[in-house]
């Protein structure tokens, strides 16, 4: 039997899949009696002055990991955004997101354009796009991209593997999505910054907040998406 195109990128995404988590597994062992010694503020003293020499090359290593987080879009990015709030701050660490953010979306647009659907399935679903299909002919298209990508708990990196194939310019895109984006990623960055500072009042609050929101958005998401459900516009080809 000859295996399709679709068999071929389900095999590939479940093989990245299972090297991430058997990564993430490893690096938590690996990490986890690091994070144990922390008690000691002899340690905690140590990771700060870590941090604080950790320079351009630490800098461009995280934002690294941040493109490969966009590109790969079954890693969850708020992890990424509370690192970077951790190691440079609430507002240098919202920037090196927004500039990763920038890099990974350009890459996917430049690949889906030239490779097409058999670059897109091998990191996404197809029938996942499916669903988004009402942004082809929707008149109120820039309104809409920006409402998905502020609400939280809409699968941003999934949208952002969409929208090469409806009219939209690279640029508009990165710009709409970006903006939408701030309060997400500065809220993670806060978070990660209370956690490397020790604010635990802060930590506290932030996490509060981010999960009020993360509630909500997750319930007004489905409820817009319901909305277009039945939407009968062009499906992508």
């Amino acid at each position: 039997m000859i295996e399709t195109q679709k068999q071929k990128s389900k095999k590939i995404r479940a093989i990245i899949f299972i090297v991430f988590i058997l990564a993430m597994v490893a690096l938590t062992i690996y990490l986890f009696p690091k994070a144990w010694e922390l008690r000691d503020e002899v340690a905690q003293e140590r990771l700060r002055e870590y941090i604080d020499g950790i320079g351009f090359w630490g800098w461009l290593l995280m934002l690294g990991i941040q493109i490969l987080q966009v590109v790969i879009a079954f890693i969850p990015g708020e992890p990424v955004e509370i690192i970077m709030g951790l190691l440079f701050g609430p507002w240098l660490g919202a920037l090196t997101c927004m500039l990763g953010i920038a890099i990974g979306t350009a890459i996917i647009f430049f690949l889906a354009k030239k490779i097409g659907m058999p670059f897109v399935s091998i990191f996404v679903d197809p029938d996942q796009l499916t669903k988004y299909r009402f942004l082809n002919t929707s008149a109120k298209r820039d309104v809409v991209v920006f409402t998905l990508f502020f609400i939280p708990g809409t699968p941003k990196d999934v949208l952002t593997y969409f929208v090469p194939f409806i009219k939209m310019s690279l640029t508009r895109f990165i710009i709409i999505s970006l903006f939408a984006r701030i309060p997400s990623i500065i809220s993670s960055t806060i978070l990660g910054h209370g956690i490397g500072g020790e604010n635990w009042v802060l930590v506290v609050i932030m996490a509060i907040v981010i999960l009020i929101t993360a509630i909500i958005g997750l319930l007004v998401n489905r409820w817009y998406m319901k909305k277009h459900a039945n939407d009968d516009e062009e499906v992508i080809n």
